[in-house]
Protein backbone atom coordinates (compact mmCIF):
# COMPACT_ATOMS: atom_id res chain seq x y z
CA UNK A 1 0.00 0.00 0.00
CA UNK A 2 2.75 2.46 0.94
CA UNK A 3 4.56 1.83 -2.35
CA UNK A 4 1.38 2.54 -4.32
CA UNK A 5 0.91 5.95 -2.71
CA UNK A 6 4.59 6.84 -2.90
CA UNK A 7 5.37 6.61 0.83
CA UNK A 8 8.63 5.03 1.81
CA UNK A 9 9.12 2.82 4.81
CA UNK A 10 12.65 4.15 5.31
CA UNK A 11 13.51 4.42 8.99
CA UNK A 12 17.13 5.48 8.37
CA UNK A 13 16.45 9.04 9.59
CA UNK A 14 15.46 7.72 13.02
CA UNK A 15 18.42 7.90 15.42
CA UNK A 16 19.89 4.66 16.73
CA UNK A 17 21.13 6.31 19.94
CA UNK A 18 19.58 8.83 22.32
CA UNK A 19 20.94 11.14 24.96
CA UNK A 20 19.23 10.22 28.24
CA UNK A 21 20.30 12.08 31.39
CA UNK A 22 23.51 13.23 29.67
CA UNK A 23 24.41 9.65 28.70
CA UNK A 24 24.27 8.34 25.14
CA UNK A 25 22.55 4.96 24.90
CA UNK A 26 21.48 2.54 22.20
CA UNK A 27 19.71 0.23 24.70
CA UNK A 28 16.24 -0.14 23.18
CA UNK A 29 14.64 -0.88 26.56
CA UNK A 30 16.03 2.32 28.09
CA UNK A 31 15.02 4.34 25.02
CA UNK A 32 11.49 2.89 25.08
CA UNK A 33 11.16 3.62 28.81
CA UNK A 34 12.32 7.22 28.29
CA UNK A 35 9.84 7.70 25.41
CA UNK A 36 7.10 6.30 27.63
CA UNK A 37 7.94 8.62 30.53
CA UNK A 38 8.26 11.61 28.21
CA UNK A 39 4.92 11.10 26.47
CA UNK A 40 3.12 10.11 29.68
CA UNK A 41 4.08 13.42 31.33
CA UNK A 42 3.24 15.80 28.46
CA UNK A 43 -0.46 16.11 29.41
CA UNK A 44 0.35 16.87 33.04
CA UNK A 45 3.04 19.39 32.11
CA UNK A 46 0.78 21.09 29.56
CA UNK A 47 -2.08 21.35 32.05
CA UNK A 48 0.24 23.13 34.49
CA UNK A 49 0.56 25.94 31.91
CA UNK A 50 -3.22 26.49 31.85
CA UNK A 51 -4.44 29.10 34.30
CA UNK A 52 -6.56 27.84 37.19
CA UNK A 53 -10.19 28.85 37.59
CA UNK A 54 -12.76 28.47 40.35
CA UNK A 55 -15.58 28.02 37.85
CA UNK A 56 -17.26 24.69 37.27
CA UNK A 57 -17.76 23.67 33.63
CA UNK A 58 -21.53 24.07 34.13
CA UNK A 59 -20.97 27.78 34.76
CA UNK A 60 -20.25 28.16 31.06
CA UNK A 61 -23.55 26.56 29.98
CA UNK A 62 -26.45 29.00 30.03
CA UNK A 63 -29.27 26.52 29.40
CA UNK A 64 -27.90 22.97 29.38
CA UNK A 65 -30.06 20.37 27.69
CA UNK A 66 -29.02 16.75 27.96
CA UNK A 67 -31.11 15.83 24.90
CA UNK A 68 -29.72 18.51 22.61
CA UNK A 69 -27.56 16.43 20.27
CA UNK A 70 -29.03 15.27 17.01
CA UNK A 71 -27.12 14.01 14.01
CA UNK A 72 -28.93 13.97 10.70
CA UNK A 73 -28.35 11.32 8.10
CA UNK A 74 -25.83 12.34 5.47
CA UNK A 75 -25.85 11.48 1.81
CA UNK A 76 -23.10 10.61 -0.61
CA UNK A 77 -22.76 14.22 -1.76
CA UNK A 78 -21.68 15.28 1.75
CA UNK A 79 -19.18 12.42 1.91
CA UNK A 80 -17.85 13.29 -1.54
CA UNK A 81 -17.60 17.03 -0.87
CA UNK A 82 -15.91 16.49 2.50
CA UNK A 83 -13.41 14.14 0.87
CA UNK A 84 -12.61 16.58 -1.91
CA UNK A 85 -11.87 19.33 0.65
CA UNK A 86 -9.10 17.23 2.22
CA UNK A 87 -5.52 18.17 1.46
CA UNK A 88 -3.93 15.31 -0.50
CA UNK A 89 -1.39 14.21 2.12
CA UNK A 90 0.47 10.91 2.40
CA UNK A 91 0.29 10.73 6.22
CA UNK A 92 -2.04 8.06 7.59
CA UNK A 93 -4.02 7.36 10.72
CA UNK A 94 -4.65 3.97 12.34
CA UNK A 95 -6.35 2.75 9.17
CA UNK A 96 -3.18 3.37 7.08
CA UNK A 97 -5.30 5.27 4.52
CA UNK A 98 -3.96 8.65 3.50
CA UNK A 99 -6.18 11.50 2.39
CA UNK A 100 -4.48 11.24 -1.02
CA UNK A 101 -5.53 7.59 -1.37
CA UNK A 102 -9.02 8.34 -0.04
CA UNK A 103 -9.49 11.06 -2.66
CA UNK A 104 -8.31 8.72 -5.41
CA UNK A 105 -10.72 5.93 -4.42
CA UNK A 106 -13.76 7.79 -3.09
CA UNK A 107 -15.99 6.89 -6.05
CA UNK A 108 -15.46 3.17 -5.40
CA UNK A 109 -16.10 3.31 -1.63
CA UNK A 110 -18.59 6.15 -1.23
CA UNK A 111 -21.71 3.96 -0.76
CA UNK A 112 -20.37 1.71 2.04
CA UNK A 113 -18.57 4.65 3.67
CA UNK A 114 -21.79 6.69 3.78
CA UNK A 115 -23.64 3.68 5.21
CA UNK A 116 -21.04 3.21 7.98
CA UNK A 117 -21.22 6.89 8.93
CA UNK A 118 -25.02 6.89 9.06
CA UNK A 119 -25.10 3.69 11.13
CA UNK A 120 -22.70 5.32 13.56
CA UNK A 121 -24.95 8.40 13.77
CA UNK A 122 -28.08 6.24 14.23
CA UNK A 123 -26.70 3.97 16.93
CA UNK A 124 -24.31 6.36 18.64
CA UNK A 125 -21.66 3.68 18.31
CA UNK A 126 -18.29 4.59 16.89
CA UNK A 127 -16.14 1.60 15.89
CA UNK A 128 -13.25 1.23 18.32
CA UNK A 129 -10.62 1.49 15.60
CA UNK A 130 -11.96 4.95 14.72
CA UNK A 131 -11.23 6.14 18.27
CA UNK A 132 -7.53 5.40 18.04
CA UNK A 133 -4.98 8.07 17.21
CA UNK A 134 -1.45 7.36 16.10
CA UNK A 135 0.96 9.44 18.20
CA UNK A 136 4.49 9.77 16.90
CA UNK A 137 7.58 11.76 17.82
CA UNK A 138 8.53 14.41 15.29
CA UNK A 139 12.08 15.63 15.10
CA UNK A 140 12.21 19.33 14.41
CA UNK A 141 15.27 21.48 13.78
CA UNK A 142 17.11 20.25 16.85
CA UNK A 143 19.29 17.44 18.10
CA UNK A 144 17.37 14.26 17.26
CA UNK A 145 19.00 12.39 20.12
CA UNK A 146 17.48 14.58 22.87
CA UNK A 147 13.98 13.32 23.68
CA UNK A 148 12.89 16.50 25.44
CA UNK A 149 13.22 18.41 22.16
CA UNK A 150 10.73 16.19 20.34
CA UNK A 151 7.30 17.34 19.33
CA UNK A 152 4.27 15.10 19.16
CA UNK A 153 2.38 14.50 15.97
CA UNK A 154 -1.03 12.88 16.21
CA UNK A 155 -2.95 11.52 13.28
CA UNK A 156 -6.46 10.17 13.42
CA UNK A 157 -8.54 8.47 10.81
CA UNK A 158 -8.56 11.39 8.41
CA UNK A 159 -12.05 11.15 6.98
CA UNK A 160 -13.99 10.64 10.20
CA UNK A 161 -12.19 13.48 11.91
CA UNK A 162 -13.29 15.79 9.09
CA UNK A 163 -16.86 14.51 8.71
CA UNK A 164 -17.36 15.28 12.41
CA UNK A 165 -16.03 18.81 12.02
CA UNK A 166 -18.26 19.57 9.07
CA UNK A 167 -21.53 18.04 10.25
CA UNK A 168 -21.88 18.52 14.01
Amino acid sequence: MKQIIGKSNDKSNFPRTFNINDNTTSDQSKIAQEFNEYFAMIGKQTSQNVSKTNKHFNDYLEHPNVNSMFLEQIDTSIVFNTTMKLKPKLSCGQDEISSKLLKQTINEIIQPLTHIINRSFDTGIVPNKLKIAKVMPVFKNSDKTVLKKLQICQSSIVFFKNIGKNNV
